[in-house]
C-alpha cells in the first residue's frame, strides 16, 4: 500500500505542469516515503479512510518547497 501511495503523490505533482516544473519526481518520492515511513499501517489505512493522509501529504510538500496552493486526491486508494 505505500508504494501505491507513494505513486499516487508523484502522479498528482506530475499532472501540474507548473508544479512539476519546480519539484523533480525522485524528490517527491522521497519525502512521500519519508513521511509514510513514520506512520504504521494502522495509522496510513485510519487517515486514507479520510481527506487526513491527503491533506498532511500535501503539507509536507508545501513546506519543503515553499508551494501556497497544492491539493491532493487520494481518495480513490483503498486499504489493502
Amino acid at each position: 500500500m505505500r508504494l501505491q501511495i507513494i505513486e499516487e503523490v508523484v502522479d498528482e505533482v506530475s499532472s501540474n505542469p507548473v508544479i512539476s516544473g519546480w519539484i523533480k519526481k525522485d524528490r517527491v518520492r522521497t519525502l512521500t516515503a519519508n513521511y509514510l515511513n513514520n506512520l504504521t499501517d494502522e495509522e496510513i489505512i485510519e487517515k486514507s479512510t479520510t481527506d487526513q493522509l491527503a491533506t498532511e501529504l500535501a503539507a509536507v510538500i508545501k513546506k519543503k518547497f515553499g508551494i501556497q496552493i497544492l491539493r491532493f486526491d487520494l481518495m480513490n486508494l483503498k486499504p489493502l
